[in-house]
Order: C-alpha cells, then structure tokens, then sequence
C-alpha cells in the first residue's frame, strides 16, 4: 500500500478523538479513546507497519469523497461499470452521562447500482506497532487485544484471521446495506465489546441530527455559507469535549509553521466568535492548566483576555518502529 497524499483524507470523529478515512476506503490514523491514546492505525506514517482498516470495492473503480450535507458523515464512492458502491464512515456522539463511555466507527457499506462485491482488511498495529496483540474469531465478530488496549469489530459476515488482523468478502445486492462497527469501551473489562447491534442507519440517522443541529446555530447567512459551515464542523470536530481545548495531533507537520507564530489565537471561543457562532463550549480550567504547563501565554488586551502559544516550537518525539515518511 502506497502513501497516500494529504489532501485524499476526509476526517470522522466522536468530539474526544477523530480518523482519517483515504479516498479508497482505508482508515489510516485513528486513536482510541482519545485524541493523545496510542494509536490502532497508523498507515499514514508507515504505510507496512502502522495498521489500517479497509473497505472497498474489488471492482476497478474511480473514487470519490464528500460529507454529507451540514454534518461530519463522510462518503466514499465506487465508480465502476460494473456497478456503484459506497461507504459511509460515522462516530456516533455519545452522552458520556448516560452510562459506560463507549468509542465506535460505524462504517455502512451499501451497493447503490448494481451488484458490488467488496473487500474489508482489518490490520491493526497497536501503540505504533510497539504493543504485539491477539486475535479472537467470535460468532459476531473479532476481539483485538493488546496490553491495556482491546477493541472489537462487529461483523455481519464471518471473518477470517489474515496475520494478525482479519479479512472478508462480501456480495451486497442494489440497495442492500451492511454495517461493520470497530468500537472500544472505556474500563469495561470483557464485556460489551461484542454487543453493538447492525443498525447503522439509527446511528446515521442521530449522529446526521447531532452535527445539523449544532451547526445550525450559525448566525452567518452570506454567500459563502456552506464553506463557513463546513470549516466551522471541521473546527468543532478537532475538539475535545472534556475540555474544549483543540486537537493539534493529527495536523503534524501541516502546522508547524502556524506554531512558530506567539501570536495564533488557539481558543475554541476565538474560533467560534469569528465564525459567527452565538457560543461555544469551553471549559477555562483547560486553557488555565496550559498557561501553568507553558504552553499558552495569557495577556490582556483592551480589557479582553487572550491566550496565545508560546512560540518555542512543536515538540517531537521519534517512533523507531514506524521508520516511514509521512510526507514523501
């Protein structure tokens, strides 16, 4: 598998971390549960070692990628004359308050003209290939352990163990949908990772609510809407709930320009004010503790409080098991 550019990445995420779904239906980065856990897919910075989970056609297809409407939903299409398939790659938003926290990708993978036969790979590499983990075939699905990591793919078709990740194939008739569930449950011991039930159009039908409902407290209404809209969900995606703080990991490199300059406003409040939004969630105890940990620098201006980083650039650290490029 070849790296892919940048730019051939949509981004899917729960508001405590996101994933980064290719062009041609790879998950190449994903963290669980959390924006700064160790990694279970890692492609995108090494492309043999660091773990994906991918759907596709086996037709030779052309690929295309889109959100759909108001939402951070994405969707891969499968041109072919053979037929047109898609994917549709979610994490549902849970209310923490309601029990258990639980971390899912729902990916429903649907034949839209056509007969389609796809092909899903399930590679994980846990820790950045640092933690060596298990393979447990169950009737509904597979269990991926690792020490203190677990995690588990609920299936509608039988997998089958391929190294140390699982694989299927799978034929799905026009209009026939199916749902596959990578999910993770927070100090849940071993239960609950098997017990999702396949309906993915409930879940896409609550988490499309989620994201529209949000949205719409957009004051903005110019002409340049759907793009304010757009940056605004892609902003809202990239926080972290718990705090409101916003997520630099998976910018790496894109950013490091943007972290030399003392004076880049980083809060969530400054982002939403300039974005026409009526409010925003944001918990000041974050942003005190990164003052404390030197990362912010408060001042007043005008009698208004900002925060700004303190330009002493990004701090990096080396991954020996993962020695390929990101940016090639």
């Amino acid at each position: 598998m070849a790296y892919k550019p940048i730019e051939s990445y949509g981004v899917i995420g729960d508001l405590h971390t996101v994933a980064l779904v290719g062009m041609d239906g790879s998950i190449d980065w994903c963290c669980l549960p959390q924006f700064d856990s160790p990694s279970i897919f890692a492609a995108i910075l090494d492309d043999r070692k660091g773990g994906f989970f991918k759907i596709a056609s086996l037709y030779e297809a052309q690929h295309k990628q889109m959100y759909l409407p108001d939402s951070n939903v994405l969707l891969t299409r499968f041109l072919s004359p053979e037929g047109v398939g898609e994917v549709v790659d979610f994490m549902p938003i849970q209310d923490v308050s309601r029990g258990k926290k639980v971390h899912q990708i729902v990916r429903v993978v649907r034949a839209v003209r056509g007969a389609v036969r796809f092909r899903l790979e399930c590679q994980p590499a846990f820790d950045y290939a640092r933690r060596p983990h298990q393979v447990t075939l169950e009737g509904r699905g597979a269990v991926f352990e690792a020490p203190g990591m677990r995690f588990s793919l609920v299936s509608r078709f039988p997998l089958a163990r391929q190294g140390t990740g699982v694989a299927t194939e799978f034929l799905l008739h026009p209009g026939e949908p199916s749902t596959f569930i990578l999910r993770q449950v927070e100090g849940d011991g071993d239960s609950g990772l098997l017990e999702a039930r396949l309906v993915g159009t409930e879940l896409l039908t609550q988490t499309l609510e989620f994201w529209r409902r949000w949205v719409s407290k957009c004051r903005y209404d110019g002409r340049w809407r759907e793009m304010v809209n757009r940056s605004a969900l892609m902003l809202k995606l990239l926080t972290f709930a718990p705090t409101g703080a916003i997520d630099d990991l998976i910018k790496f490199r894109l950013v490091e320009s943007m972290l030399r300059q003392p004076d880049l406003a980083t809060t969530a409040a400054d982002l939403a004010a300039r974005l026409g939004f009526h409010s925003v969630e944001l918990t000041s105890g974050a942003l005190d503790e990164l003052v404390e940990a030197g990362v912010l620098r408060a001042s007043r201006r005008g009698g208004v409080l900002t925060y700004a980083l303190v330009a002493e650039g990004p701090v990096r650290a080396e991954i020996a098991t993962l020695p390929g490029n990101l940016f090639r």
